[in-house]
């Protein structure tokens, strides 16, 4: 009797145990709601807001609300603090000084963001959210780190995450890598694709990137056009051998100097065998 007392109250304590593991994850997982109701759409903003100058900054000045869902991680260390976002329009990157993004900011998950008073510019040729920086060596301002105090007095969580919503646009190279207009530059910034096709210069020789820098690598399709993949040394695959054979890439498209096309992988899952 004595042992089945015992067992019945581990089984009770056990069951009292799940039912508040239970009630904990459900408070864990209370679904956020956005207060604003995006009133423009990604594309529109970033035409309105656009210069063609390779540095700048502006503020926002009216009311501007827009969203989109979260296509980057920086899981892998390949993207640094860097967010990219996708409305079904365009997309944007927003540069926030903040490691770890991934731990809150998930593939799939809606962000809604009032922009009033807040900045946009370009950095090196890419447009995106920031901070007003000066370039001394350039004399002139650019969209630096956003202070992480001011990204998450800004940001709104909307939804839980949905990986459904994040679908690369499939393209091929010719189809941007030598067009640096602004409707191009528009179109593509910020964009997740996928590549079908391609092959690694340096294939079974070089790594992914160099151990003490940041590294620039090619890759080339069947009627010789490039890309760059820009890859970091603090990167998880960085000592990964490129891979030989026609290879698929997902990946997010910037650009540099807006003469330059680049493509960052965010993990080393984004590089498959072709099918």
């Amino acid at each position: 009797m004595k042992r089945f007392n015992f067992y019945l109250s581990l089984v009770l304590l056990l069951a009292l145990a799940t039912a508040c593991n239970d009630k904990f994850d459900d408070q864990d997982l209370k679904t956020p709601v956005a207060k604003h109701t995006p009133n423009m759409t990604i594309a529109d903003f970033k035409a309105k807001y656009w210069q063609d100058a390779v540095n700048y900054i502006d503020t926002v000045k009216e009311d501007i609300v827009i969203h989109g869902w979260v296509t980057s991680t920086d899981v892998s260390g390949n993207i640094y603090k860097n967010l990219y976002i996708y409305d079904g329009t365009a997309a944007l990157s927003i540069s926030i000084n903040q490691n770890s993004l991934c731990n809150k900011y998930r593939i799939g998950q809606e962000l809604v963001l009032p922009l009033k008073d807040y900045y946009v510019g370009k950095y090196n040729g890419q447009q995106q959210l920031g901070y007003p920086a000066w370039y001394q060596k350039g004399r002139t301002w650019e969209a630096t780190f956003l202070p992480q105090a001011m990204w998450e007095d800004m940001v709104e969580l909307n939804g839980l995450p949905d990986p459904s919503k994040v679908e690369p646009l499939e393209v091929r190279l010719g189809d941007f890598c030598e067009d640096f207009s602004t409707a191009t530059l528009l179109k593509y910034q910020g964009r997740l694709v996928r590549i079908n096709g391609v092959e690694f210069d340096g294939a079974g020789e070089l790594t992914f990137s160099d151990k003490d820098a940041s590294s620039n690598r090619t890759i080339h399709d069947d009627s010789g056009k490039t890309l760059t993949l820009r890859n970091s040394n603090y990167a998880d695959f960085r000592a990964v051998t490129l891979p030989t054979g026609k290879v698929d890439i997902i990946g997010l498209l910037g650009s540099y100097s807006s003469n330059t096309w680049q493509l960052y992988l965010r993990t080393i899952d984004d590089v498959k065998p072709a099918n």
